[in-house]
């Protein structure tokens, strides 16, 4: 089943956000139809819940109740009130607590990028102020330097994680997506070569563009076997298979969880293949994982004084 966030015209005030599930062109509008579930059938009267991230904290994302309703809305012949042929897509997640990324998690990338292989998964953070959705610009300022593509599998965290054993890793996820790591490589490099942090080239505002969809657990038959493509204007720079981790998903939940306890709706991004090169304003990335989807975005030149609204 994909998840989505959406807006049900396309110059919607991004205030009037719903979720929704993907069925074939369409989306459902889950929202809506969670609520009235509820006051009709459970007499429970729950708020309209738009954000997904609130959606997993409340134990209401999963297979089993996204199914019941929406069986739920076709038994009583009502699809038609909640389904949107025309839609705008929003980020399937909009303000994550953590989004906790790792970096060299692919041998050749390592390799490319002059340095080791690593021994043990190497943690970084990319804030959410810094999301965008599907076709949302991701936007570069002027005189930073070159600007890199970096497609990932992310895994989205279904519970609280603390001290979980790999064998019960997988219990965690809520669902998987695609994240574009965008990488302000010259001020990296300038960072590390001074032995300082390079949190601020992996934060630029819109550097972080996640979707299209969260995909949940019992459509990804293996997420540890998926072909994970980059294109830039129709060309093919990144392909590889998830298979080609240096460290996989359950070892890097337990890592993590060992010291930083996960919580529902945090977002861990797997490390991303060989193949990352520059994107200029004028460019079209185009990041593709099998079993997700397309995410796509435009690149343009920040102008002055501007300032996206992370998180729209």
């Amino acid at each position: 089943m994909k998840v989505v966030r959406f807006l049900a015209a396309k110059n919607a005030s991004p205030a009037n956000a719903r979720i929704g599930v993907a069925v074939g062109a369409a989306v459902f509008d889950y929202s809506a139809a969670h609520q009235m579930y509820e006051r009709e059938v459970t007499g429970v009267q729950w708020p309209m819940i738009t954000d997904t991230v609130q959606l997993i904290r409340l134990g209401r994302f999963t297979t089993e109740l996204l199914n019941r309703i929406l069986d739920w809305v076709a038994d009583a012949d009502r699809l038609d009130e909640f389904m949107h042929a025309e839609y705008r897509l929003l980020p399937p997640l909009r303000r994550p607590d953590k989004i906790i990324a790792l970096a060299r998690n692919y041998a050749a990338h390592a390799r490319e990028t002059g340095s080791k292989v690593p021994a043990e998964p190497v943690f970084f953070c990319k804030t959410s102020h810094a999301i965008i959705g599907p076709d949302a610009p991701i936007e570069i300022p002027e005189g930073i330097g070159r600007v890199d593509h970096e497609v990932e599998l992310a895994v989205i965290i279904g519970d609280v994680a603390r001290e979980v054993r790999r064998e019960d890793a997988y219990r965690c996820v809520a669902g998987y997506t695609i994240l574009n790591d965008v990488t302000a490589r010259d001020l990296q490099k300038k960072a590390t070569s001074a032995a300082h942090p390079w949190y601020v080239s992996k934060n630029v505002d819109t550097f972080c563009p996640i979707g299209p969809c969260i995909v949940t657990p019992d459509a990804i038959e293996n997420p540890m076997d998926l072909p994970i493509e980059a294109q830039v204007n129709g060309e093919t720079r990144q392909k590889d298979r998830t298979s080609s981790m240096i460290f996989d998903i359950p070892t890097l939940i337990e890592t993590i969880s060992k010291l930083v306890t996960l919580e529902p709706g945090d977002v861990l991004s797997t490390g991303t293949p060989e193949g990352i090169g520059p994107i200029v304003p004028g460019d079209t990335v185009t990041c593709i994982i099998e079993g997700i989807g397309e995410l796509t975005n435009p690149v343009i030149e920040r102008a002055n004084g501007e300032k996206y609204l992370a998180g729209d």
